[in-house]
């Protein structure tokens, strides 16, 4: 059978199973959980459907055993009656579990192949002494596009997925007074325009989770939303230069691996004051970031806490991420300068964001010439 028949018969296995699990999820919590299991394992095997690495003899086994199961499992549930006796068989026979470690052993072998083919690759250019043939590299790029594309999702634990689309179905209980917030507040290049006693009323007995030399991080609330307040220390003219540059960058950056600013503030004003014989300007203002709590903090956690070792599957997202993230930044002709474990924040899944672009340069079209003080490298403090 060709590899895209297999995978394509396995899933037509799992239509079979949630077609019956159909008429008892609504009316049992536990038949529901296991339509969402089974569900999610026919979306990962969506994913391999053109995958060249299926014809590998290591993966194909897993995958016909994958396919027995599910087939052994179709038989069983078209059986049951009721939602109490097909509970009581996937709880007897343990379907979840033995899914679950089959759809991981895929994506290991998936995960083996593609890094032996790497360092093979990377090798056999070695060792001849000259640099890759664009087109081979862009032939290798493409043919493992696609199982970079899966493993984040094979990698990830069943249980685990169902528990990032119950938050995810939590966060949309949230739309509705974050969209009331985006109709009572003035709005600047799609970014929310927020008075700083507004953000003040929000800050959480002024927490403090961050910050430099030049701001304090500060953990808040805005309608029931976890935010994270960016307050810059100085409103100075170099500082509100400064803080117009990177509002105007960060404004363009969309990408789940980059930070979210949903909004900023910046109120300035001068006036006169006069002391005795003397009249001295007197400046008052308040410049700001907001943006999503990220509640795991930043790598910097994850480093100190080196006695708690990190699962391979979370280490592999991380080390994706943060890739991703950059080579979006780079597409944009984005230069970050100061990317470092401080500057990567991790949100509730351990999902990589890059944040804090104060020093990063956006290049022009034609590319531009970055020179730094050798005093004052970014990255270096």
């Amino acid at each position: 059978m060709a590899p895209v028949d297999l995978v394509m018969t396995t899933i037509g296995v799992v239509v079979k199973i949630n077609g019956v699990l159909e008429k008892f999820r609504r009316n049992n919590d536990e038949c529901g959980m296991i339509y969402g299991l089974v569900d999610t394992v026919g979306r990962d095997l969506m994913l391999l459907r053109d995958a060249p690495i299926m014809e590998d003899a290591t993966v194909r086994p897993v995958m016909e055993r994958l396919k027995c199961t599910l087939e052994r499992t179709a038989a069983e549930v078209i059986k049951c009656q009721t939602s109490r006796a097909l509970v009581r068989f996937f709880r007897t026979d343990d379907v979840a579990a033995k899914l679950d470690q089959l759809r991981q052993d895929i994506s290991e072998k998936m995960l083996g192949l593609v890094l032996a083919t790497s360092v093979s690759t990377n090798t056999l250019v070695q060792g001849i002494g000259r640099r890759m043939d664009q087109n081979f590299e862009l032939m290798l790029q493409e043919m493992h596009k696609i199982i970079y594309a899966a493993l984040p999702a094979l990698l990830l634990p069943l249980q685990s997925k169902l528990e990032l689309l119950e938050q995810r179905t939590a966060d949309h209980t949230t739309e509705d007074a974050r969209n009331k917030n985006r109709r009572e507040t003035d709005k600047t290049g799609g970014l929310i325009k927020y008075s700083w006693s507004a953000l003040e009323a929000s800050l959480a007995s002024n927490e403090e989770i961050g910050g430099g030399h030049i701001s304090t991080v500060y953990k808040g609330e805005l309608n029931k939303i976890p935010v994270a307040i960016k307050k810059f220390g100085n409103v100075n003219l170099p500082a509100r230069e400064r803080f117009v540059d990177e509002l105007r960058l960060v404004s363009k950056l969309q990408h789940g691996n980059v930070i979210e600013i949903l909004g900023h503030c910046y109120e300035y004003s001068e006036s006169l004051v006069q002391e005795g014989n003397d009249i001295r300007v007197d400046r008052n203002g308040h410049l700001g970031f907001v943006s999503r709590y990220m509640p795991n903090q930043s790598l910097v956690r994850i480093i100190k806490l080196g006695n708690q070792p990190i699962d391979w599957p979370s280490l592999f997202r991380l080390i994706q991420g943060i890739a991703k993230g950059v080579h979006y930044l780079h597409e944009q002709r984005v230069v970050h300068l100061d990317l470092k474990p401080k500057t990567i924040l991790l949100d509730h899944d351990m999902t990589p964001k890059i944040n804090d672009f104060g020093t990063a340069r956006e290049l022009g079209p034609s590319g531009d010439n970055i020179t730094l003080d050798v005093e004052n490298i970014p990255g270096t403090k």
